[in-house]
Parts: C-alpha cells; sequence; structure tokens
C-alpha cells in the first residue's frame, strides 16, 4: 500500500501553488481528531498545572520521512507527559497518537516550510507580523490554556480551508501562513519550567554566599575574594560548585545586575567543569508573587527602559477604569509615584512568561552537596516527613501553578500587574471564578507559611534543647549531617557553627547600609570549614556560636557582661519598684540593669541561681544576674536587656512580634524550666518577649526553688515531654561544676530538691501514659 501510494504520488502532475482536495481533507480529518483528543483532556485537576491526572499536553509538528518513500509525511505528536516530582518532564514520555500521511508534492511542499528538528520556519515577509502576534500572545499562557487556544486556531484554520476555494488557496502566502500559523501554535508555545538538579555527590570545593540583597559591588567582591571570578567577573573557579542560598532580591538597587552575572556565570561555570546554583529565597518568592514591600526603587529603575510611555498609559487606564478598585482612582502623579519608572517592566519580567520568572521557577528550596544541605532558612518539623524530592516538587509546583495563574488571570483582565499578593484573599472571596478559587488555595500553601524553608527561623533563633534533636532527625530523614542557611543576619555580621556543628548561619549582612555588615562566602572542602570576607585576602577558620550571643549578652560574651555588672562603674540611678535602676559602664559599654536588695539568711539569691541554671542548660531565657553589694547592702544586679515588651502587651496585639523560635516551643521550655525549679505560677509581667527576635525573657524568680521535690501542682498534669537533649543536661546537674555553682547561691536542701526533680523529669516519671504531649495542647503563656 505504501508504495502504491508512492508511485501514484510520483505519476501525479505538479500544479505549483495548489493543495489537492484530498489531501486537504486526509489533512484536516486528522487534525480534527487531535483537536478533540486535546479538548478532551481536563483544563485543571485538583491543585495541579499540568493537565487531568498531572498530565500535560505538548503538540509537536514535524516533518519525517519514511524509510521507503521520498515523500516528506507530517507526524503531529500527541506528547501525555506525567509531571515529575520536581515539576520536570521527562524526555521519554512521548507517543505519537497520529500520522498524517502527505502524499501528494502540492502538499509537502508547504510542509516542508517546517524544517526537521522542529524549529520555527519562516515565512513570507508580509505575514510576519500577524504570526509573531499569535505566537507572543500564546507564549504566554499557561500551559492547559495554551492547548485550548491551539485547538481554538486550528478549528479556524480548518473552517478556512473548507470554505474557501482552491483558487483562493493557491496564493502561496495565504497558504503557507494559513498551515505555518497551526504549525507556529504547535512548535512555539509550551515550553514547561524544567526543574535543575537539586541532588549532587563528589564535589570537592563548594562556595556558599546568601542574601545579596542587591549589593551588587560587595557581591562581586566576595566572589573574589573566594577565588570564582576575576576582576573582569569572570568565572575562575574551575571545578568549584558555587551555591546562592537565596535573597539575591529586594532592599539594594542592583539586584538585576546581581542576577545577570549569575545568569552568565551559570554558563562559564559549566564549560570549566564547575556548577552555580541558586537556591529560592524568601524574596524571590516575594517578587514572583507581587509581595513588593521591599522592592527598593532603583530596583524597579533597573526595568525603565524597557517600559514605554503607552505600557504605564494603559496601566493607568485599567487602574482608572477598574471596578474592584477601593475609593476614587489615583491621579495619575499618585499613581507613578505608586508604580516607579519600571514597575511595569518589572512585574513582566518576574512573571511566569517573563526571563527572571521563568529563571527563578527553575531553582530549587533545598540543595543536597555531598553530606550538606543548602536552604535560605532553614529546616522545621514540617518538613519532616518529606523528602527532598517531595520538598522541591510539591511546593515548587505549587509556586510554579501560583505564578501562571497570576499570569493567566491579568491576561483575562481579573487581576491586574499592580494586585498586591496580600490582596488576594478579599479578591477570590469576593469572586466565584475557579481560577480565583484555586489562587486563593496556592494563597495558604506551605511555602508561604512561617515553616517554609524559605521563611523558617528556628534553626537560627532556637536554643539546642529546642531544636537540635530534632534538626539532627530531619537531617537524616533527608540524608545529610549539616545545613547551610541564610536568611538571619548573624551575631556581629559573622559566619557561624552552631547546635553541635548541623547549622551552618552566613548571612553577615551583605547591604552594609540596611543591616551594617558585609559579604561572606563559606568555603567547604573535605579538609574543613573555612569563611572569605568581602575583601579579605585569605580564609579564616569558622567559629561556634556562644551560647546567649545577642539580645541577652549585649553584644559580649556572658563573663564580659557578669564583670561589667560585678564591677562596672555606676553612671546612673534611679529608684524602681522592684530596687533601683542602674546604668553601668566598663571600657566604653554600658549597660542597664535593676538592684534588687537580699533578704533572709542562704538561698537569698534565687535570680542568680535561676541565671546560673540557665546557663548550665544552655536556655538563654534569663538574663546575666551577679551577687553585688551597692552601699554595703549585699544584692543581686542583673541585666536589663533592651527592646522588650510584657507578655501582656503581646496579648493586647498592640505590638506586632515574628518569633524566631515558634513561640509554642519556648512556651514548653518556660513550663519545663520552671517543673525544674519548682516554679509558681508565672505572671503576664514576668514573661517579657523581644520585639525584634520574639525571643521569650524570664524574670521573677524570688519564689522559686523551694525545698519539696515534688513537681508544682500547675505543671503536674501539663503534659511535658523532655526530649533526650534535655535528659542528659538535667543528668548533668548532679556533676561537681553543676554543684559547686549552684551551692553559692542555694541551700544545701534547695539544691536536692532541685535534682530529685530533675530526676522526675528525666525518669518519665512525671508521665505515667507515656508522652501525650502534641502541639495543639501546648498552652500559651
Amino acid at each position: 500500500m505504501r508504495n502504491r501510494t508512492a508511485a501514484t504520488s510520483a505519476a501525479r502532475p505538479k500544479a505549483s501553488g495548489r493543495l489537492s482536495w484530498i489531501s486537504q481533507t486526509v489533512a484536516v480529518a486528522q487534525i480534527g481528531r487531535m483537536i478533540s483528543a486535546v479538548t478532551r483532556l481536563r483544563r485543571y485537576e485538583s491543585g495541579c498545572v499540568c493537565m487531568y491526572t498531572q498530565v500535560i499536553g505538548i503538540i509537536s509538528v514535524t516533518v519525517l520521512r519514511n524509510e521507503n518513500d521520498s515523500t516528506p509525511r507530517m507526524a503531529m505528536r500527541l506528547r501525555r507527559v506525567s509531571c515529575s516530582s520536581a515539576g520536570g518532564l521527562p524526555e521519554d514520555s512521548s507517543r505519537p497518537s497520529m500520522i498524517v500521511r502527505v502524499t501528494s508534492p502540492e502538499s509537502a511542499r508547504v510542509w516542508s516550510i517546517l524544517n526537521s528538528n522542529g524549529t520555527t520556519p519562516k515565512m513570507p515577509t508580509s505575514r510576519r507580523p500577524r504570526a509573531r502576534k499569535y505566537a507572543a500572545s500564546f507564549a504566554r499562557k499557561p500551559a492547559c490554556d495554551q492547548l485550548a487556544r491551539f485547538a481554538m486556531i486550528v478549528t479556524r484554520a480548518w473552517a478556512m480551508l473548507r470554505d474557501h476555494s482552491t483558487r483562493l488557496l493557491r496564493r502561496t502566502g495565504l497558504v503557507t501562513s494559513a498551515w505555518l500559523l497551526i504549525g507556529s501554535a504547535a512548535i512555539l508555545p509550551i515550553t514547561p519550567v524544567r526543574a535543575v538538579p537539586w541532588e549532587f555527590d563528589g564535589v570537592s570545593r563548594i562556595i556558599a554566599i546568601s542574601d545579596v540583597h542587591g549589593a551588587h559591588q560587595a557581591f562581586v567582591e566576595t566572589l573574589q575574594a573566594a577565588g570564582v571570578v576575576d576582576a573582569a567577573t569572570a568565572w575562575t573557579g574551575g571545578r568549584t560548585h558555587l551555591v546562592i542560598v537565596g535573597d539575591i532580591l529586594d532592599r539594594g538597587d542592583e539586584s538585576r545586575r546581581s542576577m545577570d552575572l549569575l545568569m552568565r556565570l551559570e554558563g562559564e561555570a559549566a564549560a570549566a567543569g564547575g556548577l552555580v546554583h541558586v537556591v529560592l529565597g524568601n524574596h524571590e518568592l516575594m517578587n514572583l508573587v507581587g509581595d513588593l514591600r521591599y522592592v527598593a526603587k532603583g530596583e524597579f529603575a533597573a526595568f525603565a527602559v524597557e517600559e514605554s510611555p503607552a505600557m504605564r498609559d494603559a496601566a493607568y487606564a485599567r487602574h482608572v477604569r477598574d471596578p474592584a478598585r477601593p475609593g476614587a482612582p489615583l491621579t495619575r502623579e499618585e499613581f507613578d509615584a505608586r508604580f516607579p519608572p519600571g514597575f511595569f517592566a518589572h512585574r513582566a519580567a518576574f512573571s511566569a512568561a517573563g526571563a527572571y520568572g521563568r529563571w527563578l521557577l527553575q531553582k530549587p528550596l533545598v540543595l543536597r552537596i555531598n553530606d550538606t544541605l543548602f536552604v535560605h532558612a532553614g529546616l522545621g518539623t514540617a518538613l519532616a516527613a518529606m523528602s527532598l524530592p517531595e520538598i522541591n516538587g510539591r511546593l515548587r509546583g505549587e509556586l510554579i501553578e501560583y505564578v501562571e495563574l497570576l499570569t493567566r488571570l491579568a491576561s483575562e483582565g481579573q487581576l491586574d500587574p499592580t494586585t498586591d499578593f496580600h490582596a488576594i484573599p478579599a479578591l477570590a472571596a469576593a469572586g466565584a471564578d475557579p481560577l480565583l478559587q484555586r489562587l486563593l488555595e496556592l494563597h495558604g500553601s506551605m511555602i508561604h507559611a512561617p515553616a517554609s524553608p524559605l521563611w523558617y527561623r528556628g534553626n537560627a533563633g532556637c536554643g539546642p534543647l529546642i531544636e537540635q534533636d530534632r534538626l539532627v532527625a530531619i537531617l537524616l530523614a533527608l540524608g545529610s549531617r549539616r545545613a547551610v542557611i541564610g536568611h538571619t543576619p548573624t551575631f556581629r555580621r559573622r559566619v557561624w557553627r552552631r547546635l553541635d556543628d548541623r547549622i551552618l548561619l552566613i548571612d553577615a549582612g551583605m547591604l552594609h547600609s540596611h543591616y551594617a555588615g558585609q559579604g561572606a562566602a563559606l568555603l567547604l572542602e573535605q579538609s574543613g570549614l573555612s569563611v572569605f570576607y568581602q575583601g579579605a585576602g585569605r580564609a579564616v577558620a569558622v567559629e561556634e556560636l556562644a551560647p546567649r550571643s545577642g539580645l541577652l549578652s549585649a553584644d559580649l560574651a556572658p563573663e564580659e557582661l557578669e564583670a561589667i555588672l560585678a564591677s562596672g562603674e555606676i553612671t546612673g540611678r534611679s529608684s524602681a519598684p522592684a530596687g533601683e535602676l542602674l546604668t553601668l559602664r566598663a571600657q566604653g559599654i554600658e549597660v542597664q540593669a535593676l538592684f534588687t536588695p537580699a533578704s533572709g539568711g542562704r538561698g537569698r539569691f534565687p535570680r542568680v541561681a535561676a541565671y546560673r541554671l540557665d546557663r548550665l542548660l544552655n536556655l538563654a531565657m534569663v538574663p546575666a544576674a551577679v551577687i553585688r553589694a551597692l552601699d554595703g547592702r549585699p544584692g543581686t544586679v542583673q541585666h536589663l536587656p533592651q527592646g522588650l515588651i510584657t507578655e501582656a502587651e503581646r496579648i493586647s496585639g498592640k505590638v506586632r512580634i515574628d518569633a524566631w523560635c515558634p513561640l509554642p516551643d519556648q512556651v514548653e521550655l518556660m513550663q519545663l524550666f520552671d517543673a525544674l525549679i519548682g516554679n509558681r505560677p508565672r505572671t503576664a509581667a514576668e514573661i517579657q518577649h523581644s520585639i525584634s527576635s520574639g525571643a521569650v525573657i524570664l524574670t521573677g524568680h524570688d519564689a522559686a526553688f523551694g525545698t519539696s521535690p515534688a513537681i508544682p501542682g500547675h505543671l503536674a498534669n501539663a503534659g511535658l515531654e523532655p526530649n533526650e537533649l534535655w535528659r542528659r543536661r538535667l543528668d548533668s546537674l548532679a556533676s561537681g561544676p553543676a554543684r559547686e555553682q549552684l551551692l553559692e547561691v542555694l541551700t544545701r536542701r534547695q539544691y536536692e530538691a532541685l535534682l530529685a526533680r530533675a530526676r522526675t523529669m528525666a525518669d518519665f516519671a512525671l508521665f505515667p501514659e507515656g508522652p501525650r504531649y502534641t502541639r495543639e495542647r501546648r498552652g500559651q503563656p
């Protein structure tokens, strides 16, 4: 049959510029079959931006040549491709669904305008603008919408072929344009975002940098200090893997230059045997979803050259006629001030179809190289039951769907480039459109939650008694030994190790104008860890972060702060209800403190005992306190950290606090501490919070350290559950050093009662039914 067709075709005389009706009918019939198959696919299915049952259709048009037939034939393939866990597309998933055999030389000549590798064919000059218009509008559509639009375009072409006469179709330009419109729509549009790999082994040298925040010059100087680029910013890192741990964007003016540099270095590094990795940070997320609170005017201005006056005029016209706009429209001056030059080009660039949007949507949330994870903010318990493919697949897939829905809804006029991320819930609640409702569902995705790897600060802000054991479990589940994180500016703007070297903190505040920090590049090699600081000539060791560094230490080592409290010059003094407020000064450093006179005999320094016990356990919740005489009266001088509010003020909601360490975890730690010291219920005034970090600060221990070995009644049935590290720390309280420190401020009976309560807690005698404490039951202060 195949040879007979070829012979018939060869014998038929040529008719230049004419498509035989037989060939047209065959082609149109097969296109109709394809349209029917495409339109049967569901447009959206329960949260997947891919097609029905997480399948995406890709239509390709190629020219194939039968090995026994010199006549080209057209194959139109409908690929059904399962979404991978990372949102990427497997290469071997295509299957031909139909083949249109083109038997006439006339029709073969039409299809020969499509070259064999499926790239965009050339078209007659007179038809280029129209085809470009169709292709451009088509490429902006999300995948599901593209298929529907393709079906519409092919249907129109089919009608044209059916209704027009052979004489009209004889005109080569019209015939070419009609078929080319179909071919362009099929070939150009659907280029799903592919995930880059996120696991690598056998890498000998890694450089990690985080939180550039538009500080491009500092970024370049840090790269140069690490030896991965030269004076001309060309790649010199060889086989090094460079990891950017999120937050290239926001706050600084030159973030676009940094992105452009990284895009170039990706190619240069790969050519040299190295790699450049970019891990998404919360500020990349914010730019993609339209949360623009921290975009600097200079960042918008970097896109101004691509924003025409007509674009801005059209945007203002949309604003004026927007029926969903709250209140009166802005004046043009107000509009231009709120949406500065470059705003709309910036939004287009970070859309699903924009250059930077597509680039960022390829990037992972968590990267593993050797035994180290790289994640922007941290690893919380929400990730404990997830694998790396699930983290990077599900969360990244939800982000891609969200951004594509934004693009689609904007193209349909339901949303505007000026629509703020935080306005989405109200807009979705006011409308019944299923796409808006899906957008609202994605608005609540875990990727936006405080527990997200792009937002979670517990690895940096929680103490080891809260964080260490569960972090070890998460790392073990993810096949890693440690994690490198940014997001949280570090103490003294240095790179630190913490949590038994499981966490490496590298956000040294590169944007100096905002964070007063410097660029830092962590070097990971088989020989160990070191860090290059911006402008430095050599790497230095990474030190361990001392307990209590930061708020509770007034930027001093605990011993330095204790020395000021014990012997610093008193430069200010005033009365207070509980004693006297003091200003103490030593070596140019001033701290505020409270003096309370002692009363009774031994065991009269419970505040000092609480502080010493806090240090032994490494809680970092009780401010430093020492014994000091004032005017011949012995008493306690306790540090007063600044920037605190009381629990009553927090509950009132007058001051909003974003706790670096989840508040329920801190409350549990406080309750365990109170069970150990035999404390009475705390008043709201005895629980304070840091405004900057949300850390819980504990005062008011005058009634603690009783001589009863029993757990206080209000905590006996609280369901408290000390972890393994807690139990080890409790056991250590009977050691010689702990005994010596505590017996200086407690009586022997108080100390023995403390040890009895510690044994009760460590032996789980408090929990006859076993651990039953869940997050839902945790009390709030």
